[in-house]
């Protein structure tokens, strides 16, 4: 036996149940379940955008805080 056959069989018991995962196929939804699906990721990612949203915004009013005190640190150490 060659070492990829030795391998294969080690590794069938962790094999056989993501083989069957692929070959079992969830049973058809109706056109109503498909487009609740559909509706429900459309909210979920147009709520992920708005809450990035506030995350930018937030880190954008820090980062300008930041250059804004560093500003005047600088100004600081030159007038001394």
């Amino acid at each position: 036996m060659g070492p990829i056959v030795g391998l294969l069989i080690k590794q069938l018991p962790r094999l056989i149940p993501v083989v069957e995962s692929l070959v079992r196929k969830p049973p058809p939804l109706p056109e109503d379940a498909r487009l609740d699906a559909v509706e429900q990721s459309v909210d979920r990612a147009f709520e992920r955008l708005v809450e990035f949203e506030r995350r930018l915004r937030r880190m954008t009013l820090a980062v300008f805080l930041a250059v804004l005190i560093a500003v005047a640190a600088l100004i600081a150490a030159f007038v001394r």
